[in-house]
């Protein structure tokens, strides 16, 4: 079950004070929890905090996804993965380097996807590099597919913003994203925190650590 159905507003007892803060405390401590089971199934502690401190919603997708990034780290993805997604969040300004929350993915994975009625915050007529219109083209297939997975495959959601690797990889190798002009650097940089955000829903990179780091 979600845990915000499962704490949110409507099962938080009128008169019991701010129901906002009920419901970060309760996550709070589920998340303390869920830290410690995991590190006792000897999990990375890069790992578990990058996916608890992701605005997870389904305490038993939360080890699905800690295993799936284990099984990247195992494998030798895992570095060169979280590298290209914290390249997207580290070329903006401070106060996007932190974790996303949930309404921020979600409104980020609409505006990818096209969603209707989802105002853009960038405009695609502005992309006049072939790499940035490649890596939009990618990100918006990769939104529609986040958007349909359903809470028993989240773990699945590591798989398809790895897919975006190449993509980013030849974005920021050919693209100046902090060009002169103006119009086209603010727009880029609302590209990239629009992409930054949809990976964030799922897992925030910018906890893992290298691999020399371990």
């Amino acid at each position: 079950m979600c845990i915000r159905d499962r704490f949110g507003p409507d099962q938080i007892a009128k008169g019991s004070g701010d129901r906002d803060s009920l419901l970060g405390g309760m996550i709070d401590l589920f998340s303390q929890r869920l830290n410690s089971i995991l590190r006792a199934e000897g999990y990375d502690h890069d790992i578990v905090s990058a996916v608890l401190t992701a605005p997870w919603q389904y305490p038993s997708a939360v080890g699905g996804l800690a295993g799936r990034l284990r099984d990247m780290r195992d494998s030798g993805r895992l570095y060169d993965f979280a590298l290209a997604m914290k390249r997207t969040v580290n070329i903006l300004s401070k106060e996007y380097r932190r974790p996303v929350s949930r309404e921020e993915g979600e409104m980020a994975l609409l505006e990818l996807s096209g969603g209707a009625g989802t105002a853009s915050t960038f405009d695609t007529g502005l992309f006049s590099e072939d790499a940035e219109k490649v890596l939009f083209e990618e990100a918006s297939k990769a939104a529609g597919r986040l958007l349909a997975l359903g809470p028993d495959r989240l773990e699945d959601s590591v798989e398809i913003i790895y897919g975006l690797v190449p993509a980013v990889n030849t974005y920021f190798d050919r693209v100046l994203v902090n060009c002169e002009e103006e119009s086209v650097r603010k727009n880029r940089t609302a590209f990239l925190l629009a992409l930054s955000r949809i990976s964030g829903r799922f897992c925030n990179f910018l906890e893992i650590v290298s691999e020399q780091g371990q």
